[in-house]
């Protein structure tokens, strides 16, 4: 994992887990894990484990990273919670700072919104997007909808990520969680992807209430590829349905690369830890909160 340091700054420095297999040189585009409200990206290792593992296996070897959004997980806390083009502007402020090449963008629920923004605003550092439970459904647009809905999901995932979910919710706590979330109601990822010129791959689960196959595939529809559909996965699919998600990703990183996808197979191994620090946000303005 990356060491975090702390930067005195007037602004919340970012924490980052990173992973890179055993033994490998990196030569290819950097893939970025953004996690989900509220959460940090502790529930990602599963699925960065096993993509650090696969790329060695592969001989294309890039660092995973699984940064924690402001005001979530290990990173610096803003006065305000950061509305959906606040969080990608500071994930981009730390991008220049500790990765500094190529990325692949792969943000699930929330993350996927952050992601696409962030595509939109820097196309040039990004060589794909994966939106992985992507939010907001337009069917259920509404804060106690989605809270619901969230509720239902609950018994569908493993029990060690609801452990995780609670410590990281109580971490950001109740009001940043809710004002997070009225933002990402706000938001509008429909609008935001047709604007993307690189390659946008949407994943969804079967079992997931938040994201309906409507939506999937009304997403999928303003881009260039048919969803992926991952049977049995709840929305926590990078802890609760890693091996699958792994492996759509892997296959959607081939083929964004022009491989052809598919996933070779290879055993789970350890990343090891990359040289890389938290770096200092960039200054973001709050925005009015949305009623």
């Amino acid at each position: 994992m990356c060491r975090a340091e702390s930067f005195a700054t007037s602004h919340p420095s970012m924490f980052a887990r990173c992973w890179r297999a055993p033994g490998a040189r990196v030569s290819g585009p950097a893939v970025i894990l953004v996690h989900g409200l509220a959460l940090s990206g502790r529930y990602l290792r599963p699925t960065a484990e096993r993509l650090a593992a696969a790329e060695r296996d592969l001989h294309v070897y890039a660092d995973v990273y699984a940064p924690d959004l402001p005001g979530h997980g290990r990173s610096g806390t803003p006065p305000a919670a950061l509305d959906v083009p606040g969080l990608a502007a500071v994930l981009g402020a730390w991008l220049d700072v500790a990765v500094g090449r190529p990325v692949l963008l792969v943000g699930h629920s929330l993350g996927a919104q952050v992601v696409a923004e962030l595509a939109r605003r820097a196309p040039a550092r990004v060589v794909g997007v994966v939106l992985a439970a992507p939010t907001v459904d337009p069917a259920h647009r509404a804060a106690g909808a989605e809270i619901a809905r969230l509720l239902r999901d609950a018994p569908r995932e493993r029990p060690a990520l609801l452990a995780l979910a609670a410590a990281a919710y109580a971490r950001s706590g109740p009001r940043r969680a809710l004002a997070t979330l009225r933002y990402a109601i706000a938001h509008r990822l429909e609008d935001t992807v047709p604007a993307l010129a690189m390659p946008v791959q949407v994943i969804h689960g079967t079992r997931d209430p938040l994201v309906s196959a409507a939506w999937a595939a009304r997403l999928a529809a303003l881009t260039d590829r048919a969803p992926i559909t991952l049977p049995g996965a709840p929305h926590g699919m990078p802890y609760s349905s890693a091996p699958a998600f792994a492996a759509a990703v892997i296959a959607t990183l081939h083929a964004m690369a022009g491989r052809g996808g598919g996933h070779h197979g290879g055993g789970h191994h350890d990343g090891v830890p990359c040289d890389v620090r938290s770096a200092p946000a960039a200054a973001v303005s709050t925005p009015a909160l949305p009623r």
